[in-house]
């Protein structure tokens, strides 16, 4: 990771573009050419922290680009689905976009783990959420395995790819799959990258935007499953 890091990536950036500004004014006393020169010395700057993301992100999107979806068979009127247990930390978006699709959603547990299944949905305003994703606050009540619902949602990794500068990328697939015929219904690939820079680092990082997202998973897959999955009307 760059030697910088134990400066804050934030300010590194802004000091590139006032101190760049400064001493191209200094120099040429032009006021233009010296904003300009420090917005680059920014970009720079930018781009020497974020420069392992960035390529994480375009290789991410690249591979998610690729994978085309099987789609082997489809079933209407589904009003619950059931979501892989780490959806709700990992891939808030998943959980988001599906309670707003389907009546019932449960993430699956994981009993060695402590984690137990669960039913969302939405909270009310003055009601006390036990998650919050940052855009919307949920409820979750235990429900017993009797209650499952019959379509589920399956996330299978085979493990990291090839290590990038600073990055890795684990890949594997997703799968809808009916649980009372033990048919799969439609897979695709899913792709997620992680960097290597440590906590220390993603904490400052974590105000840079870097485009072209770190993957795709469950969340940026809800356009096949309802399509697979066709919702039932509400």
């Amino acid at each position: 990771m760059p030697p910088l890091i134990e400066l804050y990536a934030p300010a590194t950036i802004a000091a590139a573009f006032v101190v760049s500004s400064l001493v191209i004014f200094l120099f040429a006393r032009r006021a233009l050419l010296s904003l300009t020169l420090g917005m680059i010395g920014g970009i720079g700057a930018y781009v020497y922290w974020t420069a392992d993301l960035l390529e994480m992100n375009l290789r991410t999107s690249r591979e998610c680009g690729a994978d085309q979806a099987q789609i082997l068979a489809r079933r209407t009127d589904v009003s619950a689905v059931l979501l892989p247990p780490d959806v709700s930390t990992l891939d808030p978006h998943a959980l988001e976009r599906l309670v707003t699709t389907y009546d019932a959603v449960v993430t699956d547990g994981i009993a060695s783990a402590g984690i137990p299944r669960q039913r969302w949905r939405p909270a009310a305003p003055s009601e006390f959420a036990n998650y919050n994703n940052g855009k919307t606050r949920f409820v979750s009540v235990a429900v017993s395995e009797a209650d499952l619902p019959r379509y589920r949602v399956v996330e299978q990794w085979s493990g990291p790819s090839e290590a990038g500068r600073g990055y890795r990328i684990e890949s594997g697939e997703m799968r809808i799959e009916d649980r009372a015929t033990n048919e799969v219904l439609a897979k695709v690939g899913v792709h997620h990258g992680t960097s290597l820079a440590g906590d220390q680092l993603a904490r400052q990082r974590s105000l840079l935007p870097v485009p072209f997202g770190s993957g795709c998973r469950v969340g940026d897959r809800i356009d096949l499953v309802k399509q697979v999955l066709v919702p039932a009307a509400r």
